[in-house]
């Protein structure tokens, strides 16, 4: 599955909650498993916080103390 379809497929399960939903921006890219670049995640991140507008829902923006295990102040 390509990272489109992969964009497309997330969307379709966002749209699954309610308007008011807050969602975190957490990408893996400590994960050695994700092929993204950090120009393809902003990408990501732009599209799918105007998706989410779109439906008066937000995403906020990456924090690593919000989202890398072990760091505290999670």
């Amino acid at each position: 599955m390509c990272s489109s379809d992969l964009l497309e497929a997330l969307k379709r399960k966002l749209q699954q909650y309610p308007a008011g939903t807050a969602f975190r921006w957490c990408p893996q890219a400590w994960n050695p498993s994700d092929a993204f670049s950090p120009g393809q995640r902003d990408d990501m991140y732009k599209e799918l916080a105007g998706f989410l507008a779109k439906r008066s829902m937000n995403i906020e923006p990456y924090v690593e103390e919000k989202c890398v295990p072990g760091v505290p102040g999670k």
